[in-house]
């Protein structure tokens, strides 16, 4: 459904919309060279993100790290939301790959 590999530089934002539909499970998994915050946030924040305000997000979904985005079961209503990458290191860019996966339920 989605995935990407993407360069997130110091102090950069990176995110990716997706869309959640009825009927389906959604499983996300990636890995970043980095220390990167992860996020799964409603697309109506996704301005406020990436203008580096503050911004709501999904705090079950939410991590740090190399593993991030770890592997996760997307248990959201149908809706249309946005997978956040936020670099917060001065210092270390990060290589970043990703895969949200669709899965029908029968």
């Amino acid at each position: 459904m989605v995935d990407g590999s993407e360069y997130v530089t110091k102090g950069a934002r990176y995110a990716r919309t997706f869309t959640i539909r009825s009927g389906y499970r959604y499983l996300a998994d990636g890995v970043n060279t980095g220390e990167l915050q992860c996020f799964v946030i409603p697309s109506s924040q996704l301005a406020a993100f990436n203008a580096g305000q503050s911004f709501t997000h999904y705090t079950e979904y939410a991590q740090t790290g190399g593993n991030c985005p770890g592997l996760l079961e997307l248990k959201l209503p149908a809706g249309s939301y946005a997978l956040a990458f936020r670099n917060p290191s001065g210092s270390t860019d990060a290589a970043l790959t990703f895969t949200i996966e669709e899965w029908r339920i029968n």
